[in-house]
């Protein structure tokens, strides 16, 4: 129960990150340039690879349900709300299939991020593991480990952005950590339910401490910009949100 609620806090820490980054980033093209246009441009290309992944669950998902989708846009415009790093056109449907569609980035982030930590490190990712993960990064450093690196970083910080993804973000996470505590509370006690909760330990240590990892890596991004910007109000005796 401690791991599950520990998984639960990692992935609420990373999505306020994800919206400090990007407040971040805005803060300092305003302080350099006057306007948040090179600030904009910047996170677009920092993360682009997160939209493509972002943007084609959404796609994937609403036709894997049945629903009509319009054109797919991965590239950053400009519109009423603001910049907009991709889109997807999707009809509307029942509430389940909608909750599904916009919860399908983070679905698909998950695993992901799940993938390239398992790529990364040969080991169990257990919660006793997480303090030799920095030694293993740092003794086997590659531009493969860059690369990994950076797809972790990238992916994480585009799993939910927008509003409408939020609607349907939290019914289906709710949904999912009702099973789950179903399936760890049940009172049967055969050896297939054993197994089948066993392998839901693993997998919710293994989200546990691959997300804490995550979690740190966008601190170690985030510290320096933040400081930057800090900097940035010093000098130009200026101060935006």
């Amino acid at each position: 129960m401690i791991v599950f609620l520990w998984a639960v806090s990692a992935l609420g820490s990373l999505l306020i990150l994800q919206t400090a980054f990007a407040r971040s980033v805005a803060k300092a093209s305003m302080l350099i340039t006057g306007s948040i246009r090179l600030g904009e441009v910047v996170y677009a290309v920092i993360f682009f690879p997160g939209v493509i992944i972002h943007e084609l669950s959404h796609f994937f998902m609403a036709g894997l349900l049945g629903v009509r989708t319009g054109p797919l846009e991965i590239f950053p415009r400009e519109s009423k709300e603001g910049l907009r790093l991709g889109s997807v056109k999707v009809s509307r449907a029942d509430f389940l299939r909608n909750a599904c569609i916009g919860a399908a980035p983070l679905l698909v982030g998950l695993i992901l991020l799940m993938i390239l930590s398992r790529l990364m490190f040969t080991f169990p990712l257990e919660p006793e593991s997480l303090r030799v993960i920095g030694e293993t990064i740092v003794s086997n450093f590659s531009l493969k480990t860059a690369l990994y690196l950076y797809g972790l970083f990238a992916i994480s910080n585009t799993m939910a952005l927008s509003k409408s993804d939020r609607e349907g973000l939290f019914p289906t996470l709710a949904i999912l950590i009702a099973l789950g505590l179903a399936a760890i509370w049940s009172p049967t006690t055969s050896s297939v339910t054993g197994t089948v909760i066993t392998e839901l330990q693993q997998i919710v240590n293994s989200f546990a401490v691959g997300l804490t990892f995550v979690v740190i890596l966008n601190l170690l991004c985030l510290l320096p910009l933040y400081l930057a910007v800090k900097m940035l109000e010093w000098a130009t005796r200026k101060k935006y949100g």
